[in-house]
């Protein structure tokens, strides 16, 4: 049986939103380190700063996540240049500012360092081949997102190996790349990490292994959802998830109202754009 991990249920809630697909399959991606290093990249550069009040979910316009799906939906590998300019082993390193682009969010490139790892031939991810869909892609990244996120807001998300840089990049560029790695960016301390995934989910590649595993998740899933339909990991996943039809039916009704879930408050104001600075230097989130 598979070793349930902090990512384990709220990974499977998500699953329950693409029934067709293989939940093991998208639980492998979850637990994926690269996930938490996008996170922590996420954390340090943007995140921390809209929240406001510890408990409280974040406010952000709709704007700004409109901004962020059309950025990565123009380009979802992410970065100037592409992966020619982009070091994705073992996770990688945070992008410069100059490899950003102009166009990219926090969001965006969260979602596509995730992207552009998972989609390398040598893991040879069973994710990989949903993931070249548009249609699941987005919501898929987006939902893995707003897992991060709830696990952040109730101080659950595994804390970073190293300290998180408290210099910029603008203050120097090899004391920048020099404090990124390991905490932001692939080093050898995450090689253990890195193996132990891998060592789990080779063992999983058996099917009646998976097949049992899906079979399992899914029904405690679903028993759960029944007895606690607002706070289940399923109702969590379909929520955030709204967020992107929510966005969308903005365009078409400007008077729509606020839409709220565990993870962020979204609402609806064509003049708010809420765009975090591209670096800061502030001290390590309270709970890490």
């Amino acid at each position: 049986m598979l070793k349930t991990t902090v990512f384990t249920e709220l990974a499977m809630g998500l699953a329950s939103r693409f029934p067709e697909l293989d939940p093991v399959a998208i639980l492998e991606l979850v637990e994926a380190p690269v996930v938490r290093l996008a996170f922590y990249e996420l954390c340090n550069t943007s995140w921390d700063q809209n929240i406001e009040e510890p408990g409280q979910a974040p406010r952000i316009s709709s704007e700004y996540i409109k901004s962020s799906i059309e950025a990565f939906e123009k380009n979802p590998m992410g970065g100037f240049g592409g992966l020619e300019y982009r070091d994705i082993r073992g996770g990688g390193l945070p992008l410069t500012p100059e490899l950003r682009g102009a166009e990219a969010t926090c969001f965006s490139i969260f979602m596509s360092r995730i992207y552009a790892w998972a989609m390398q031939p040598h893991p040879d991810l069973r994710v990989s081949r949903y993931l070249q869909y548009g249609s699941i892609r987005l919501p898929l990244l987006w939902g893995i997102l707003g897992i991060c996120i709830s696990l952040y807001g109730d101080d659950r998300f595994p804390r970073p190996l190293y300290p998180l840089p408290e210099i910029t990049y603008e203050d120097h560029m090899d004391d920048w790349e020099f404090e990124v790695t390991g905490s932001l960016g692939y080093s050898s301390a995450w090689f253990p990490e890195w193996q132990e995934w891998r060592l789990r989910y080779e063992a999983l590649k058996d099917e009646t292994d998976r097949n049992a595993i899906a079979q399992f998740w899914s029904c405690l899933i679903f028993d759960k959802d029944m007895c606690q339909p607002h706070g289940s990991a399923a109702s969590q996943a379909k929520d955030f998830i709204g967020i992107l039809h929510y966005v969308k039916n903005c365009d078409n009704n400007p008077e729509t109202g606020e839409y709220e879930t565990k993870q962020m408050v979204v609402f609806s104001d064509p003049c708010a754009f809420n765009e975090p600075p591209e670096s800061v230097t502030r001290d390590l989130p309270v709970h890490w």
